[in-house]
This record gives C-alpha cells, sequence and structure tokens, in this order.
C-alpha cells in the first residue's frame, strides 16, 4: 500500500499461486493489535492444483492505530513526535500457511500515514466594507501538510 489517510477506507487484492497439482488449504494469519482496522476476507480456503486465490484485504486506519500497533513502527529516529502532521510509516507482518508446506509464507505490508489538512493564513479574511457591484482583493497562503495533493 501506498500513502494513506486516516479515517479512509483502502482495498487491495492479494492473489495467491499453488504451483503444485494438489490442492492445497491455506490459512492467513496477521497480529491480533490490528483487528480492529484490518480485515481479510476469506481468511481460511482451499487453492486448486496450478491455480490462484483471491484473498481480499480491507483496511480503515484512524489515528488509534499509532498507539494501539505502536510497535510496527519503522521508527526514523527515537524522537517524540513533534506534531500531529508528522507522517508515520508501519510494517504489518501478515503469514500464510499452507498444510502440507513445511515454511509458512511471511510478507509485510508497508503502508505510510498522512493526514489531510490544509492550512490557510491568515485564518480569517476581511474585505472591509463593500458595496453592490464593487470588488476587492486580498492574499491568502495555503499550505498543505499532506504528502498526498490535495
Amino acid at each position: 500500500m501506498n500513502v494513506l489517510v486516516y479515517e479512509q477506507f483502502y482495498r487491495q487484492r492479494i492473489i495467491l499461486h499453488n504451483r503444485s497439482q494438489n490442492s492445497m488449504k491455506i490459512q492467513l494469519t496477521f497480529p491480533k493489535d490490528f483487528k480492529p482496522y484490518l480485515e481479510f476476507n476469506p481468511t481460511l480456503g482451499f487453492i486448486q492444483g496450478s491455480s490462484q486465490f483471491e484473498i481480499w484485504l480491507k483496511f480503515r486506519p484512524d489515528r488509534s492505530i499509532l498507539t494501539a500497533c505502536n510497535k510496527y513502527l519503522v521508527k526514523q529516529d527515537e524522537n517524540e513526535p513533534s506534531d500531529e502532521f508528522e507522517e508515520f510509516t508501519m510494517k504489518i507482518p501478515i503469514k500464510v500457511v499452507g498444510a502440507n508446506q513445511v515454511l509458512p509464507v511471511k510478507f509485510n505490508i508497508l503502508c505510510c500515514f498522512s493526514v489531510s489538512a490544509i492550512i490557510f493564513n491568515p485564518p480569517q479574511i476581511d474585505f472591509g466594507t463593500l458595496f453592490n457591484q464593487s470588488a476587492s482583493r486580498a492574499t491568502i497562503e495555503m499550505e498543505n501538510l499532506s504528502l498526498l495533493p490535495q
């Protein structure tokens, strides 16, 4: 996943391939800390021989994920967050266990969290007294604090 904004809903498709000729039962697991935010549908399934199996990831992060799952944050430095607009990167470990398979398939979902905030300077605009059919002008500055264009 790429850059994510809090309080938004994200879906991603994951495709698992079975190169064996036999069908295989698979089960997908992830840390319990992500249960309120992350969902896989289905988490248990059968892949037919020489076929593929589709799993949908549903992810809805909010600000509480930073405290509930802070051990999965990728640390840029050891300093405390400087403000509420700071970006965070998180690594979510996923494990797929296949029946009759010695080693599980492990992978990580990397996502970078950003805010959707724009700051206006000055915060209020006063055009003064205006008459009908007259014009006035004011200069404002907008600062995008997100990693995404808005």
